[in-house]
Formats: C-alpha cells, structure tokens, sequence
C-alpha cells in the first residue's frame, strides 16, 4: 500500500527561502522515493480554505513514516 503526506500552507511569501527548502528537500525525497503532486487532480480538502496543497507519494506507507522520522 502507497503511502502519502498531505501538506496544507499558507501562501509561499519568501520565494528565496522556498527555494532553499526545495535544494535541502530534493535529496531526502529521491532517498524515499517522493514524488510531489502525482495526483492529475488534487485532493478536496474542505476545512483549509484559501490554502496551499501539496501531496507527497510514497511507494509504501512505511516510506512515508521513514521520511517523516528522517533527521535530515
């Protein structure tokens, strides 16, 4: 069974800080095999209006705890 993470955000407001959040983020995601927004249609979320959505696959819930835990 794949396993997921559901992010819910607030508009990005410091483009440069978000970027460097993507450099720290890309190698812990390949290690865990994420991939960002597989869905063709995103989730419908009903309580985190105007917010920002971001879904994560992971091949295996485990995956998904394990990256979770990560310390990195």
């Amino acid at each position: 069974m794949k396993g997921y993470w559901l992010i819910v955000g607030t508009e990005i407001s410091d483009q440069e800080a978000q970027a460097g959040y993507a450099r720290l983020w890309r190698p812990i995601g390949e290690k865990y095999q994420a991939r960002s927004n597989p869905m063709k249609q995103p989730p419908l979320v009903k309580e985190a209006r105007d917010a920002g959505r971001v879904v994560v696959e992971f091949p295996s819930l485990e995956m998904a705890k394990a990256c979770y835990d990560y310390p990195a």
